[in-house]
């Protein structure tokens, strides 16, 4: 497959790990205990970006059958491992960049696409700090990094994922300051500062409804058997530290006579202090519980943050119900809105709100089933802003005005620390 040479070129990755398809991760399920890579968001974006009027390069590893049109250069990772020597990391980046070169064939790739996944403090074995590498650094991120250096490349960060945030220690490294994100394409709208080695960093996501580029555009009309199971880690006492403000949210949301054949499946819930082994029976597929259920609650972990598993339930027809009635509580679902209106009675947050509620939905069918329509058509996947970036770039607009980081945020340095403070 020849490369047009009349359209631009971007190059897109699945950071810290693999991209695989969905039937790659069907067929390997029983060879393997789990697949490590990323099946939804990574494929969502690369089959949107086909549509576009670019020639597409898929750069790192990739499993399963690849998207018609798309190219694509695998990575030179084989036998690298946390005690690799340098010399044998940079080997594999001297081919990367050769098979890069030979596909391109003279022409300038204009960006890097960067579906975030799993953040390093370093991949680069021969680093100025002398720090150990983690091997997924060195295989998923470190080929990433390189020719993201190499091209030159503004680094377009989608963040579905709020544990993923860019944190690559070469961004300090001498010949490596550019590979900071210029555009932060984010699941919520928030400003922060970020430590990066010595750095501090200011932090700029822009909502994009990232949380929607997922492969769940097909709605199934499974028969319900429930009227409202739960899928929800505790996060009472994993690495999110919610503790007793959490259990509160749950205790709230529990404090009524829960619905027949209720149950909560998910991790942690040992450390909640309403745990009852006989309706918290553990992890199980989150498919097949939104496939049984007419209803399912929703919360959320994280300030200002939307989730997939309101689209995910959907495509179960399955009714998710929003926690939270007041916008500044961290835990609130849709704080802005957007979907439901935030003092709408449907809402969870109240002793009692589960039992009422639920009751309300299973008793009036065509409302449940109208209300579900109404979401899956607010919550079909929106690019437009991954669009107008890249569309800007072509154009050759300024990316570092405040103009450009007020439409798509990015990493921006603030006051550097002495090494010695």
């Amino acid at each position: 497959m020849t490369m047009d040479s009349n359209k631009p070129t971007i190059i897109v990755s699945k950071m810290g790990s693999i991209a695989y398809t969905q039937e790659y991760s069907e067929q390997h399920r029983n060879l393997k205990q789990r697949v490590k890579g990323d099946q939804g968001a990574t494929i969502a974006v690369v089959q949107h970006l086909l549509t576009l009027d670019l020639n597409i390069v898929y750069f790192g590893r990739f499993y399963g059958e690849l998207p018609e049109g798309l190219y694509y250069v695998q990575s030179h990772i084989e036998g690298l491992n946390c005690w690799s020597e340098s010399s044998e990391q940079l080997r594999g980046f001297e081919k990367d960049i050769q098979e890069l070169d030979e596909l391109l064939d003279g022409a300038k790739p204009i960006a890097f696409v960067a579906i975030s996944g799993y953040a390093s403090n370093m991949s680069i074995i021969a680093n100025e700090w002398q720090i150990t590498c983690q091997a997924a650094a060195i295989r998923y991120n470190g080929p990433n990094i390189n020719v993201m250096k190499h091209y030159k490349l503004p680094r377009i960060t989608i963040c579905n994922d709020t544990r993923n945030y860019p944190n690559e220690g070469e961004v300090e490294t001498p010949g490596y300051e550019s590979l900071r994100s210029i555009a932060l394409l984010s699941q919520r709208e928030k400003e922060w500062i970020k430590n990066i080695q010595y750095e501090r960093w200011h932090v700029s996501e822009k909502y994009a409804a990232a949380e929607h580029w997922r492969l769940f555009d097909e709605r199934q009309y499974p028969e319900k058997t429930v009227d409202c199971q739960i899928v929800n880690h505790a996060h009472m006492k994993d690495g999110k530290k919610l503790g007793a403000t959490y259990d509160e949210v749950w205790r709230t949301i529990l404090q009524s006579d829960v619905p027949e054949d209720f149950k909560i499946y998910g991790l942690g819930w040992e450390h909640y202090s309403g745990y009852d082994p006989k309706i918290m029976p553990g992890i199980t597929d989150s498919k097949e519980v939104f496939a049984r259920s007419r209803c399912t609650v929703i919360t959320i972990t994280g300030d200002g943050l939307y989730t997939n598993k309101i689209r995910f339930a959907l495509s179960q027809n399955c009714l998710p119900l929003f926690y939270g009635r007041d916008p500044d509580c961290e835990f609130t679902v849709d704080p802005l809105g957007k979907y439901i209106p935030i003092n709408d009675s449907i809402r969870i947050s109240r002793p009692n709100d589960l039992a009422r509620v639920v009751d309300y939905f299973c008793n009036e069918e065509f409302e449940r089933l109208q209300l579900i329509d109404r979401l899956w058509d607010l919550t079909s996947p929106d690019y437009s802003m991954l669009d107008n970036c890249i569309s800007d770039i072509i154009a050759g607009r300024d990316m570092t005005t405040d103009n450009w980081r007020e439409d798509y945020g990015g990493y921006y340095r603030t006051r550097k620390k002495l090494l010695n403070s």
